[in-house]
């Protein structure tokens, strides 16, 4: 939205300063008061380089006659950020634009006239000025051109290009199969990530059953060794006993027997559970390359928000096509009412030669209306010439006597009142043919 806009030595204006609030602005005035110009300091504010395309020329055709300097200062805001550009026309001189906080307070963000052009375009969101120009910025004598643009395939095809909506078609193609070879990846990387959650509590699960294990594992080989602490000490006693008390040592050898057979199935015991050890050791493995895929969650939250951003350049592309529509039914719409008020056909060349030649009727009427009024004003100095005459006739510079001065000021009386009729019928002729053409360029 535009605040804002000072003019200094600018064109027709010596110091100007209008400011701009909410809602629509009418600039109203009589021919040469300034109202372009207005337009063109804003126009130019924006992209310095457009007075080419608006007056042609050098740069100091834009100074006011008998200036050496000129110089235009825009405040504008874009999404809640304000901002102000400030356009020199002097030598020596650069552009500037800053970006304003409270109490006024500026910074500068670009301080040559390239980079100040840059930074325009990316704040207004816009693929490249034209866009901006042919869209916002009608000027005098361009809306037969947008009419016929209108009608023709290869002229709305020109503006679409314009716009820069096919650029934005051709971006919006090639992010249709990035969105969908995002939403593949998406898709199976979610599912990678429900299955991770599943090995996820097993693992869990297997550490749980693997501390128990350990701690059975440890039990046993706590075991394994009293056991073989009281075979040594076994062995010790037996070796000495006397040989006479051979029953008792038949006796231990049983309970040798008992604690060999015993300690052999501890050691298969712990032979089983050094296997589920190692089984567990592989899903320790396993846990580390769940570990890998887990990282990468972040490249999956980095491709939603690509797709996301997509998505938006999308519908924003739909919203745009959206808006030329509903021009293009505008137009469409006035160019109805404009065949319907001059009564011709329906198609641009018929609306523009019966436009062309209402225009050329009112000035034959205002041409007319000018001729009679010359006329009467005329014939009305004879009039009055004639009443101050005497002895000689003032039209022909005859004698002039008291009859004839009677006949001479009928007759003009009569052409006077011929010609202020003939007035009152061009005058009507000419005020309904200016109201039609009001009407049409309404």
């Amino acid at each position: 939205m535009i605040e804002r806009l000072e003019l200094v030595d600018f064109l027709s204006h010596k110091s100007t300063s209008i400011d701009f609030q909410r809602g629509l602005t009418a600039i109203v005035g009589p021919n040469g008061a300034g109202k372009s110009s207005i337009i063109e300091g804003i126009v130019y504010s924006l992209f310095q380089d457009s007075f080419r395309s608006m007056r042609g020329g050098t740069k100091d055709s834009l100074k006011r006659i008998g200036a050496k300097s000129a110089s235009t200062r825009l405040t504008f805001n874009v999404a809640g950020r304000r901002f102000r550009v400030e356009r020199a026309i002097e030598r020596g001189e650069t552009d500037r634009l800053y970006e304003l906080y409270e109490n006024e307070r500026a910074m500068a963000i670009a301080t040559q006239t390239g980079a100040v052009d840059r930074k325009i375009i990316e704040l207004l969101g816009i693929p490249r000025k034209e866009a901006y120009l042919g869209t916002v910025v009608v000027k005098q004598g361009e809306l037969e051109d947008i009419l016929n643009a209108f009608t023709k395939a290869a002229g709305r095809e020109e503006l679409m290009r314009a716009l820069g909506f096919k650029e934005l078609e051709d971006i919006a193609e090639a992010l249709r199969e990035e969105v969908s070879l995002f939403r593949n990846e998406l898709s199976r990387l979610r599912g990678e990530a429900s299955q991770l959650e599943s090995w996820r509590k097993q693992l869990k699960s297997c550490e749980e059953e693997l501390e128990k294990l350990i701690a059975q594992r440890d039990t046993l080989k706590r075991n394994v060794k009293n056991l073989e602490e009281g075979l040594r000490y076994v062995e010790e006693l037996l070796r000495s006993l006397p040989e006479d008390l051979e029953d008792k040592l038949r006796e231990l050898e049983v309970k040798r027997g008992e604690l060999i057979g015993r300690s052999g199935e501890m050691t298969n015991r712990i032979r089983e559970l050094s296997d589920e050890l190692r089984g567990l050791e592989g899903s320790e493995r396993e846990l580390e390359r769940l570990t890998t895929i887990l990282a990468s969650k972040s490249k999956v939250l980095q491709l939603n928000e690509a797709v996301e951003r997509a998505i938006i350049s999308y519908m924003r592309l739909k919203e745009l096509k959206k808006r030329a529509r509903d021009v293009e039914e505008r137009l469409a719409r006035k160019l109805s009412a404009i065949a319907q008020l001059l009564k011709c056909p329906l198609d641009v060349d018929s609306v523009i030669r019966v436009y062309e030649q209402l225009k050329s009727e009112v000035k034959l009427r205002e041409g007319e209306v000018s001729s009679l009024e010359t006329s009467i004003s005329e014939k009305k100095a004879m009039l009055s010439s004639l009443e101050r005459a005497e002895g000689k006739c003032p039209l022909c510079g005859s004698q002039l006597t008291s009859e004839g001065r009677t006949r001479v000021r009928e007759r003009l009386e009569l052409e006077i009142d011929k010609l202020k009729a003939d007035l009152e019928e061009a005058e009507r002729a000419l005020s309904q043919g200016r109201d039609l053409l009001r009407r049409v360029e309404s």
